[in-house]
């Protein structure tokens, strides 16, 4: 494996991502080159450094609490209350404007619109 094909593979390495073949073809390819071996030590620094995470506050989950308790709990019986009287009046409303029997539609006669019977007006040539 060339180098230039390892900078391309390197975070997969590092991931433990390659397959064998491909992953002895790196390994090898770094145990030649001194440069890249640093490369990679240095990545692997950088990418797996622990991070500092600060404790939280002692009052930080009593906040919460305080914040989301019976205000949160409300709200969503507030929006189901609405959501349940949006559908109990769309059901009442369908209920009153569905006709208790099938409409009778009336047959139309159509004119009866031939050419024959256009007359001597559309047989006359323009000028």
């Amino acid at each position: 494996m060339k180098r230039t094909e390892l900078r391309t593979l390197l975070l997969d390495y590092l991931d433990g991502l390659l397959d064998d073949d491909a992953k002895a073809a790196a390994e090898d390819c770094i145990a030649k080159h001194p440069d890249v071996l640093a490369e990679v030590a240095r990545f692997r620094a950088v990418l797996y450094r622990p991070y500092p995470v600060a404790p939280p506050s002692p009052g930080l989950e009593a906040s919460i609490r305080l914040r989301t308790g019976r205000r949160f709990a409300w709200r969503w019986v507030r929006y189901a209350a609405m959501f349940a009287a949006g559908v109990l009046t769309t059901l009442v409303v369908q209920a009153g404007v569905r006709p208790s029997a099938p409409p009778v539609v009336a047959p139309v006669e159509q004119p009866d619109t031939t050419v024959a019977d256009a007359g001597p007006t559309y047989n006359r040539r323009i000028r």
